[in-house]
């Protein structure tokens, strides 16, 4: 009887240990051929794996950006099959493949259109007898659209706006809204998450609404251009969809059908219902409060005679150098909630200094925790009010603040100083028994902003803007710097910022920062270091 039990309990112990085991992973990846016989990732697409024989219901995976997707699956024989077909270039593809998931070893599934290949038969169609006849069509062309161009709708930066634009010829322009970048001459380009590169403007046409940014050309090689099909003449679609790329901050690309973009996100590329490119979006300066802006259309026609003005140019001037600018890491930390009490007792002096013209506060995690903590408080010395709004109000770039990975931000204000006649009037004044408050006024703008660890400078991030409005007519800009949260420490000599304002660029001063300031900023972003160093 004991020999018996002990049979069975071992039996258990062996069943419980291999039900224990991780199961075996199918690997899918979906691509499929596009006009130029370049393979490109099918994202999003919905495939359905059942058991054979069937013992459930079948069980859904969506395909990510990259056209992959992975399942854990119990040893047996599978069918893979699409929800839904897949179009592009006016063709729609579906499969259905039958495939064994073998105990103790992964199984990679690739899904193509090559049926000569072998690996799969693509169930290839027309395009109107897709729309006709599935109820997924539009979803899909959404989908085919996104997946084939989102490589070539690029992320722009200026001081001043963040906005999109559409890689419009490899030989490194990019089109964009004119509008949405405002004035500027020089634009931060964005190719990918690790890719940024200095772009110039080269033509802004106003009267279309439409900009061309230069960059070198090797920052987009291997990027498919957007086919304007400017030499071609191409007949208005017929339909009314129009299907706008959206680059949204800090997330994955995406396809609007309303017209509607990410706030900031204005320029990209445009398409109609039947994958033609239309043009591209503009800002029409209307939000939903939601963080989503409306847009127009540039027409297709103006993009392209802005871009035959750009390439009358390209001789004349090289492009603008390759470098790699930096970008914002991918790591995020969870923010720890405001804590109105740890925020009170928080210091915001350490953090801050000043020149002769300018006050400078060094933005970190803790000094944002601790600005959050004191919302609404109105306490205080008007300086201690003028520092929680440094720390707290951020005008345009404050969704960018607020959903940015740990940065350290370097801001510079205009200081507020008296006037030397208005100390004496105000003097003269007392003598007569009237008391007249200070009444300040604003040292010269911000213009430019250096950022030294001992001999060598460091590049920034983005070397944003900030415009506040004093009156109806006047605004003040203040410099505001984002650096990686590895910029200065304790390794460099000494720490020192160098600062001109606008009324004499060329004129410049130097503070040196205070070795206990860099090792307060060092020490606030520890769990950032950590967290990389795990990694």
């Amino acid at each position: 009887m004991h020999r018996v039990l002990a049979s069975v309990l071992v039996a258990l112990a062996v069943w419980g240990g291999a039900s224990a085991q991780e199961l075996p992973v199918l690997h899918l990846k979906v691509s499929v051929l596009n006009a130029d016989r370049q393979s490109i990732p099918v994202a999003r697409h919905a495939l359905l794996i059942s058991e054979n024989p069937a013992t459930a219901a079948p069980r859904r995976v969506v395909t990510s950006a990259e056209g992959t997707a992975q399942i854990r699956l119990q040893p047996g024989n599978y069918t893979v099959e699409s929800d839904g077909p897949f179009v592009l270039d006016g063709r729609s593809y579906e499969w259905v493949q039958s495939l064994n998931v073998v105990a103790g070893r992964d199984t990679t599934l690739a899904l193509t259109a090559d049926a000569a290949g072998g690996a799969v038969k693509a169930d290839v169609r027309s395009e109107a007898a897709t729309a006709s006849t599935a109820p997924g069509a539009t979803r899909d062309l959404r989908e085919s659209i996104l997946s084939t161009w989102q490589a070539s709708a690029f992320e722009l930066w200026t001081p001043l706006a963040r906005a999109a634009g559409l890689l419009a010829d490899d030989r490194g322009l990019v089109a964009t809204s004119l509008r949405a970048i405002g004035g500027a001459t020089s634009v931060e380009v964005q190719v990918s998450q690790a890719v940024k590169v200095t772009g110039a403007v080269i033509v802004a046409d106003a009267s279309r609404d439409v900009a061309v940014v230069r960059v070198h050309p090797s920052a987009v090689d291997g990027i498919r251009p957007v086919p304007l099909d400017c030499d071609a003449a191409v007949p208005a679609p017929v339909d009314r969809d129009r299907y706008a790329i959206d680059v949204p901050l800090f997330g994955p690309k995406d396809i609007s059908a309303s017209l509607e973009v990410s706030a900031g996100a204005a320029g990209g590329p445009v398409f109609a219902g039947d994958g033609r490119v239309v043009g591209l979006t503009s800002p029409t300066g209307q939000g939903d409060g939601r963080g989503r802006a409306d847009v127009r259309v540039v027409a297709r026609e103006s993009v392209c005679e802005a871009l035959a003005s750009a390439l009358l140019k390209l001789d004349a001037s090289a492009p603008p150098v390759a470098t790699r600018l930096p970008v914002e890491s991918t790591r995020r930390l969870p923010r720890a909630p405001a804590d109105p009490v740890a925020a009170r007792a928080f210091g915001f002096a350490p953090y801050q200094l000043s020149s002769s013209d300018f006050d400078i506060l060094f933005v970190t995690p803790a000094v944002l925790a601790a600005a959050e903590g004191r919302r609404g408080w109105t306490g205080g010395r008007p300086d201690e009010q003028n520092r929680l709004r440094l720390a707290r109000d951020f005008e345009d770039w404050s969704e960018y603040v607020e959903t940015a990975p740990p940065v350290l931000f370097v801001r510079v204000s205009p200081r507020l100083v008296e006037g030397f006649w208005m100390k004496v009037a105000r003097g003269a004044a007392s003598v007569q028994g009237a008391q007249i408050p200070p009444i300040k006024r604003m040292r010269p703008g911000f213009s430019r902003m250096r950022l030294l660890c001992g001999d060598h400078e460091v590049t920034p991030i983005h070397p944003f803007r900030i415009q506040t409005r004093v009156t109806e007519t006047d605004a003040i800009e203040e410099g505001f710097y984002a650096f990686d949260p590895g910029a200065i420490g304790p390794d460099c000599a000494t720490v020192s910022i160098v600062l001109s304002s606008v009324k004499d660029p060329s004129k410049t001063e130097t503070r040196t920062v205070d070795p206990v300031v860099v090792r307060r900023i060092w020490e606030d972003f520890a769990s950032v270091r950590a967290t990389s160093d795990k990694r």
